[in-house]
């Protein structure tokens, strides 16, 4: 009889830059049973997978990195394992990223063993359940965030944990505002009847403490002001400060539709001059940027392409699918942006939304920074629209030439 293959066990210590990849669901899960020491343990699980090998899903801690996670004292192994079990019993509520309103409940671990090794030290293996792995392995598809291991394990609260990764996961926008409800129960999970009926005690005991933390002791910093409708707080508006994350690529080809198309604008706005484009809104600016306009129109001809994916195909795949092959011509690098964003936006039914078509994105976009010509953000807008616009023109002036020159 053939031996079974020997469990590969992952191990590292704390003291490593490693980075941390959770999945959204994982991330903001509907509630939280663990305490602090346990979401840290979670994060250095998480941070010594290879979360694209789903088959090395055993982590181990040596018992003293463990006690240090937890934030308990040195103990005898019998009691340790209290603590290990207590963990292992836990049942997280995970939303799920397809269908709104389907909640699953799991138990993220399933196997805990608490041995000596051959230095003679304690130890703990944690190996997490094979209903758990869709949430740790090969989640690209279900997106997921990346931080660095070091910014969570100083952190002394909760909800310091919580703030930090919605910040984290919201820092692209730079500037936003969220209602106040929707903060203390759904990003920082405080539903506490008394904090929800004082405002004062909530941003004393919960709100300041935790960004206070975050400024401090990770790579983000960040300040808000209240937004009141009358005498009442009703939401928050949070404006980034400092961001040093320093992420991988594979972070940024993740980023939200409106950074990656910041990016491919921003290599045309840094060859016009704004004055130049205001006074001097003739052909000659257009041939100067013939590059960066013929890059630009290639996106734009990729946002078509998108738009005429049927609203309905039999399923997701078939549509990601479809939109691959339209776009032959285009590079490695483009091909994987495109698609990124266009996983983003088809429904798992194949629908494509028409609020979320890339197209009327822009248009959108172009309305906002026309309203707002005066403001900084305003006026760059306002750069690549008349970009956009020199070179629509200069287009068609050509075509009525070539007609004349025809008659």
């Amino acid at each position: 009889m053939a031996k079974k293959p020997a469990k590969k066990v992952i191990v590292g210590n704390l003291s490593e830059d490693k980075v941390v990849e959770k999945s959204l669901p994982l991330a903001f899960m509907a509630s939280v049973p663990f305490l602090l020491g346990e979401l840290k343990v979670l994060d250095t699980y998480l941070s010594r997978i290879n979360a694209r090998d789903p088959e090395a899903n055993t982590v181990r801690f040596l018992k003293e990195e463990y006690e240090e996670l937890m934030g308990i004292e040195r103990m005898r192994p019998e009691r340790l394992n209290k603590y290990v079990k207590s963990m292992m019993s836990k049942v997280v509520t995970i939303r799920d990223p397809f269908k709104q309103g389907k909640i699953t409940n799991y138990t993220l671990f399933e196997e805990s063993v608490l041995d000596k090794d051959e230095k003679n030290q304690y130890y703990v293996d944690l190996t997490c359940t094979r209903t758990a792995k869709k949430l740790f392995f090969n989640i690209e598809k279900i997106h997921y965030i990346q931080y660095r291991l070091k910014n969570i394990l100083p952190l002394n609260s909760k909800h310091s944990v919580f703030l930090y990764v919605y910040l984290l996961n919201n820092r692209y926008r730079r500037t936003w505002v969220v209602d106040l409800k929707e903060l203390r129960e759904r990003w920082l999970y405080c539903d506490s009847t008394f904090y929800a009926n004082n405002y004062k005690e909530f941003r004393r005991d919960i709100l300041d403490k935790a960004l206070k933390e975050v400024n401090e002791k990770t790579d983000l910093n960040f300040k808000y002001t209240a937004v009141k409708t009358g005498r009442n707080v009703t939401a928050i508006k949070f404006t980034l400060v400092r961001d040093n994350t320093a992420l991988p690529e594979a972070e940024v080809l993740r980023a939200e539709s409106d950074r990656y198309f910041d990016k491919i604008e921003d290599d045309i706005e840094e060859q016009i001059d704004f004055i130049d484009v205001l006074e001097h809104p003739e052909r000659s600016i257009v041939e100067d940027n013939a590059a960066e306009i013929e890059k630009f129109e290639d996106f734009r001809r990729a946002n078509s392409i998108f738009m005429d994916i049927p609203t309905q195909n039999p399923s997701k795949e078939e549509a990601m699918e479809k939109y691959r092959e339209a776009l032959s011509g285009f590079s490695d690098a483009e091909i994987e942006y495109l698609l990124t964003f266009a996983n983003k936006v088809i429904s798992p039914e194949g629908n494509l939304p028409r609020y979320l078509r890339i197209q009327e994105y822009f248009d959108q976009k172009y309305k906002y920074t026309l309203a707002n010509a005066d403001s900084p953000e305003g006026t760059a807008g306002f750069k690549r629209y008349l970009t956009a616009v020199v070179e629509k023109d200069a287009e068609k002036q050509e075509k009525k030439n070539k007609k004349k020159q025809k008659q």
